[in-house]
């Protein structure tokens, strides 16, 4: 029990940080008032935080300051809320509240919904280029390639793309697509916070495997759990 207090109270106190540095960035951000507002309400509107929170405790593993491992942990949560717009609209699951509260298409319109989305997902890749994010360019192309191979067309889209087909009369669904929506739509983007956190500590290829297989299992535990 102690130690599950601890683990609230570290995540409560890594969720601070992160809104204090997601609001700042987001604050810098020249853009249309309307445009940065949607991508203000979808960052700032709740969730734990759980994702970039995976990510400090292995880049902590590894002595990464804050300083460094915050830029992908706000990439990361632009991401996941980047989803969290799109699986919304009406073209998708479309839902109408979100955390108790209007989905972006309902508060913004659909049409700034997209734009938002798309900005948010854009912003993110400018995070991970960003010259204030202070490690190597080596490191910053590896990060960058695994963040496209988590959230592209053989990541998180192809899971959102499966998880609407499955919905189809004719889709016949089995444990195993079942599983491989669940890995593709929700599990990818847990590994890669696990896998990041150890290519920022330089991290051995054994160990960088290891722990994104580690984020894979906890992804499926997620998921079955959210489900």
């Amino acid at each position: 029990m102690i130690v599950l207090k601890n683990i609230e109270e570290e995540i409560k106190q890594h969720k601070l940080f992160l809104e204090s540095e997601l609001t700042n960035t987001l604050n810098t951000i020249n853009a249309p008032k309307v445009l940065k507002n949607v991508m203000t309400y979808s960052v700032l509107s709740g969730g734990k935080r759980i994702r970039p929170f995976i990510l400090s405790e292995i880049a902590k593993l590894y002595d990464v300051n804050p300083k460094v491992y915050k830029y992908p942990g706000m990439a990361i949560e632009m991401v996941h809320c980047f989803s969290l717009i799109y699986d919304d609209l009406p073209c998708m699951d479309d839902d109408d509240m979100r955390r108790g509260k209007p989905t972006v298409h309902i508060k913004f319109n659909e049409e700034n919904a997209l734009l938002g989305g798309a900005s948010l997902l854009v912003f993110s890749y400018q995070l991970l280029a960003s010259k204030n994010f202070k490690v190597s360019d080596n490191i910053k192309n590896i990060l960058i390639e695994d963040f496209s191979n988590a959230i592209g067309a053989e990541g998180m889209l192809a899971g959102q793309f499966l998880d609407l087909e499955a919905e189809g009369k004719k889709f016949k669904l089995t444990l195993k697509k079942f599983r491989k929506i669940q890995e593709m739509k929700t599990s990818l983007l847990i590994a890669l916070c696990a896998r990041t956190g150890a290519v920022l500590g330089g991290a051995t290829k054994k160990e960088k495997d290891l722990l994104f297989e580690f984020g894979v299992i906890l992804g499926r535990m997620f998921q079955i759990r959210d489900d």
